[in-house]
């Protein structure tokens, strides 16, 4: 048994991205969303950090996804 064990190395399991995960990935890759997203923060305006808009993105695309199906 323990010849068999040594040949086998554990594997990381795969993470499942969802569709709007893999989506705003791919546009941050392929279109620069992150790069081009330049709005600073300031006391009292209205943006916000990359990452919350990112999550809206992601959980909006997921939203619409799961009405279709």
């Amino acid at each position: 048994m323990s010849e068999i064990s040594r040949g086998l190395e554990p594997t990381e399991p795969e993470i499942k991205l969802t569709v709007g995960q893999e989506f705003v990935n791919w546009a941050e890759h392929h279109w620069g969303l992150k790069n081009h997203y330049t709005i600073t923060e300031e006391e009292g305006s209205e943006s916000c950090p990359y990452d919350y808009i990112k999550n809206i993105f992601i959980h909006k695309i997921d939203e619409i996804i799961k009405k279709r199906l």
